[in-house]
């Protein structure tokens, strides 16, 4: 499988994931997944379609991965074996009724055989290319804005379950990051008589300063798109990495992000 269809399939198995996590009984958008790789791995043999038929071929990608067969012989009460995952995840399927316990049961474990699917997909990449920051990156990314009221990031961080933004104070000026602790500080230790409601009203760009008592930005690290993720790591604490068009200016355009639980 070539670069471009190995991330294309761990880009579908992922937003399957990522729809599971937000619904406990979407568990179909991960199936499909299954099958869309499963099909292309078996070359669409018209012999092998249905899950069930698909297995093999999945499961000799998953060997790819150490979680598939190290991981679980020598951890097996945290984690199933991929065969027995898969055929969980099959006969769930195929039962008539998904609702309730059962379809939140089938979430949980297609999520798992997602984990170690996208997992193994990377492996196999990793043998043969060298990767780059543009193969993790989260384009589009959310961000804030100077002009913003606190109150209104503190809900995107809130319903995103973002750790931080990126925000440009200036039109010209560097990308730089808010975080859900100085969102978090400021909000929470304002001086006596002053209400936790006025800053909550307050515009990022009023809160911000070099004083104690406000908020401060966090300066993260500049990568293009074609950085080896090698000289990424390590991640400083934890922080953000931002996807430019040019490093080299504090001017460059935002093209993505990079964090910690994106090379997990």
């Amino acid at each position: 499988m070539n670069k471009d269809k190995t991330l294309y399939f761990r880009d579908e198995l992922r937003k399957a994931r990522a729809a599971a996590l937000a619904d406990a009984e979407a568990f179909s958008a991960i199936i499909v997944a299954l099958e869309q790789l499963g099909g292309y791995l078996a070359k669409e043999n018209k012999e092998k379609r249905g899950l069930g038929r698909l297995k093999p071929f999945l499961i000799d990608l998953a060997h790819a991965s150490p979680l598939a067969c190290e991981v679980s012989v020598a951890s097996h009460g945290y984690h199933l074996p991929f065969g027995r995952l898969f055929d969980l995840v099959r006969d769930a399927r195929n039962t008539a009724v998904h609702e309730g316990a059962l379809a939140r049961h089938l979430t949980e474990h297609a999520i798992e055989l997602s984990l170690i699917l996208e997992d193994a997909l990377m492996n196999q990449l990793g043998k043969e290319a060298d990767l780059t920051v543009a193969d993790f990156m989260v384009r589009n990314p959310v961000t804030a804005s100077s002009w913003q009221p606190l109150s209104f990031i503190r809900q995107s961080m809130l319903k995103g379950s973002f750790s931080y933004l990126p925000v440009r104070m200036s039109k010209d000026g560097p990308w730089e990051l808010v975080s859900d602790y100085a969102i978090t500080s400021y909000l929470r230790s304002a001086p006596a008589g002053e209400q936790r409601a006025h800053r909550l009203r307050q515009t990022l760009d009023k809160a911000v300063g070099p004083g104690p008592d406000k908020l401060r930005l966090d300066k993260p690290r500049r990568f293009g798109p074609d950085a080896a993720i090698s000289k990424v790591l390590p991640m400083n604490g934890g922080l953000l990495v931002l996807v430019v068009d040019d490093p080299s200016s504090e001017s460059s355009e935002l093209l993505g992000i990079l964090s910690p639980f994106d090379l997990l």
